[in-house]
């Protein structure tokens, strides 16, 4: 992440569940604390309890309220999480081939919080 993005073009980068990750810590050493033009990165991870709100912002060097932002998504209900299903020909394949899937599913991201 040292070279700039391209003159006119912008490059998203997406790393999900930090949290997670097994024999390895995120630090403020993978991102610029200022990204340079184009360059925007979304981050997921969970707050442990022994967390603040920050601390995951502070852990990547991100502590300027104007370059980053953190957000608390809530769990989805029963009915967005159906939605998200059915919207998805692949999810409603797998929803038509094992009618329990759903459920077990929607329980799982319910445990995860």
């Amino acid at each position: 992440m040292t070279r700039r993005v391209p003159t006119g073009r912008k490059l998203l980068v997406v790393l999900d569940d930090v949290d997670e990750a097994a024999d390895w810590q995120i630090g403020e050493d993978i991102f610029p604390t200022l990204p340079p033009p184009g360059l925007r990165v979304v981050v997921s991870a969970r707050t442990g309890p022994d967390e603040r709100r920050a601390g995951w912002l502070t852990k990547m060097g991100w502590t300027d309220p104007d370059t980053a932002e953190q957000m608390t998504l809530n769990r989805l209900d029963r009915h967005a999480f159906t939605s998200l299903v059915q919207s998805d020909p692949l999810a409603s394949q797998l929803s038509a081939a094992q009618p329990d899937i759903d459920e077990q599913l929607f329980n799982k991201q319910a445990a995860t919080r």
